[in-house]
C-alpha cells in the first residue's frame, strides 16, 4: 500500500479510505492511482466475475459504460476476466483521450470504424481512417485525439492477462 501510495503521490490514508470507500476520489486521484498500477483508468470501475464455460452474449443494451473526459467508453466484452478485454471508445470532434501519451499493460490492436482518428505517441502521429488497424504493444505511450469534424468510433482489444 506504501509503495502504490508513493508511485501514485497519494497518502496510505488516502488509498485506506478509497479501499474502505469511505472516501470519493477526484478523477485526477484515479488517474494517478491507475498509472502507478500501470493499468488503464476503466480498469478501476470493473469487477471480475470469473470465466464460463459457455459464450457469453453482451446485449447492446446492456454494456457497462463510463465517460472520461466527454468520450464514452463501452466493454463489449462481459467483464475484464478473461485474457482479452473490448471495448467501443466514442470521440467527438476536439476531444481527446489523455492530454499526452501515457502507456499501459496489454498489447492493443484496434479498428477505426467511423470518422478519423489521430493516434499519438511520444514519437509520432499517425491519422487512422475506417477501415485502418493497428496493434500498439505494451507500454508504447499513445493517446488519441480527434481532429476531425464528425465523431469517430475506435474498436479495441487489449490483452489484460496482466491487469
Amino acid at each position: 500500500m506504501k509503495e502504490l501510495a508513493e508511485k501514485a503521490n497519494v497518502t496510505v490514508s488516502m488509498l485506506s479510505q478509497i479501499e474502505n470507500s469511505q472516501a470519493n476520489p477526484s478523477l485526477n486521484t484515479l488517474r494517478l492511482i491507475a498509472a502507478a498500477l500501470e493499468v488503464p483508468l476503466f480498469r478501476l470501475f470493473m469487477t471480475d466475475e470469473g470465466l464460463s464455460a459457455t459464450p457469453e452474449i453482451v446485449a447492446a443494451g446492456n454494456r457497462s459504460y463510463y465517460y472520461n473526459n466527454g468520450i464514452r467508453y463501452e466493454l463489449i466484452t462481459p467483464d475484464l476476466a478473461g485474457d482479452l478485454s473490448g471495448y467501443l471508445m466514442y470521440v467527438s470532434p476536439g476531444n481527446q483521450t489523455a492530454e499526452s501519451p501515457l502507456g499501459h499493460k496489454g498489447e492493443e490492436i484496434g479498428f477505426q470504424l467511423s470518422g478519423t482518428l489521430e493516434l499519438v505517441t511520444d514519437t509520432a502521429t499517425y491519422l487512422l481512417h475506417p477501415g485502418d488497424s493497428v496493434r500498439i504493444p505494451e507500454m508504447l505511450p499513445h493517446c488519441w485525439h480527434n481532429s476531425g469534424t464528425e465523431d469517430a468510433v475506435y474498436l479495441f482489444a487489449v490483452r489484460s492477462s496482466g491487469f
